[in-house]
């Protein structure tokens, strides 16, 4: 079974807890949950494969940063879910590393996300499907691959997106703020299908 690290703020346990609890995830992984940066130290532990954050801090002492940053860079794998592009904007190569740094957002809304042909974590089965929950406005790492996108009248912009760090790789999604998203069948199916690239070693 595959070891996976969590950072999550306590205002979201709930919404974690809903996600970790589903049949089709919790019986390929074992989930270990924290709570603070401090806890990045327990990325010395060689068991974690994948560390899942889920977080909105802004900034980061760099002895804890640097934890997670030696993690991807030596070859481990990162999922960063919506507010986590918000944190550590204090460290300068947080961007190289999340892909991405939140702007501003918009209200809860519904909207359709769709599939870019050529990604190659996720397959056709999820061309496109709509979810409620904010729009997130960022600036993007130019080398990100994009693998969802939203279009709308005058803007397009990405929601999935997958980057390398050094020897790791990470996958970034920006919804996620209600209960009601991490209880959508098809944002599950994301989650399950990121982890399972993000578990693939080169």
């Amino acid at each position: 079974m595959i070891s996976v690290f969590i950072l999550v703020n306590r205002s979201y346990s709930e919404h974690i807890n809903t996600l970790v609890s589903a049949k089709t995830i919790k019986d390929s992984y074992q989930f270990d949950i924290f709570h603070s940066v401090k806890d990045f130290n327990h990325l010395n532990n060689l068991k974690y494969s994948i560390v899942i954050i889920y977080v909105n801090i802004r900034k980061i002492k760099n002895n804890h940063y640097n934890k997670l940053k030696d993690f991807v860079k030596n070859g481990g794998s990162l999922l960063s879910l919506h507010a986590s592009t918000n944190s550590f904007r204090n460290q300068p190569s947080s961007l190289d590393i999340l892909g991405a740094r939140f702007i501003r957002h918009d209200s809860i809304q519904k909207y359709k996300i769709h599939r870019i042909a050529t990604s190659e974590i996720f397959s056709k089965d999820i061309n496109e499907f709509e979810i409620k929950d904010e729009l997130f406005r960022q600036e993007y790492h130019p080398e990100i691959k994009i693998h969802y996108q939203y279009k709308g009248r005058s803007v397009i912009e990405p929601i999935i997106w997958s980057k390398t760090y050094g020897k790791g790789k990470n996958v970034g999604i920006s919804p996620g703020h209600t209960i009601e998203t991490f209880q959508n069948a098809h944002y599950r199916k994301i989650i399950q299908k990121s982890l399972k690239w993000l578990s693939r070693k080169p």
